[in-house]
């Protein structure tokens, strides 16, 4: 199912769609396949404002992680194989605390990818997660799915949603920062 009204919650904008799919079109894959596997029709990456359930989304970057065997989506030199998530879950799924985990997953991250890495700060109460990358900028899609996988692990490790209190990162703000923020 597509949804076609700007911003609607439970929905991803097509320009993420465009985002998550930048590295396949580089390497050449064929997109269309990976599309219809996830269940969003070629015709709607034409049309600006269309959006995507979650799930469908979701469902895409499942296609893209097995068409390209690689769970960052080609943004890292170093491909993160697939199935490294799943194993990184295991792994820290029986952390004493979640700061443990935290230090854990980043230590994954930063063995598995070469061009991007983590580190964690802390200063009393307040955690930083500073994100520590090769060269030039990134793209904000970079950044966003590298905070979204270990974000997403530390929620599910505690059973509820962390609030994050800012992000900063050094990349352009993109057209869609919505999309981002949402």
């Amino acid at each position: 199912m597509v949804v076609q009204s700007s911003l609607s919650k439970g929905t991803i904008s097509i320009a993420l769609v465009h985002e998550a799919l930048s590295a396949a079109y580089a390497k050449g894959l064929n997109t269309q396949i990976i599309l219809n596997k996830a269940g969003i029709p070629a015709e709607l990456l034409m049309t600006p404002k269309a959006r995507v359930p979650v799930a469908t989304y979701a469902q895409l970057w499942i296609e893209l992680a097995n068409a390209m065997d690689d769970e960052f989506f080609g943004m890292d030199s170093h491909p993160m194989r697939r199935g490294s998530y799943k194993l990184l879950t295991k792994l820290v799924s029986t952390a004493e605390t979640l700061e443990k985990a935290l230090y854990d997953i980043l230590k994954f991250f930063n063995f598995v990818l070469d061009d991007i890495r983590g580190e964690l700060i802390r200063e009393q109460e307040k955690a930083y997660l500073v994100i520590h990358d090769q060269e030039q900028p990134k793209r904000m899609f970079t950044y966003a799915t590298f905070l979204m996988l270990v974000h997403g692990l530390m929620c599910w490790l505690v059973d509820q949603r962390i609030s994050l209190n800012s992000i900063a990162v050094r990349c352009p703000k993109p057209n869609d920062i919505q999309d981002y923020l949402g």
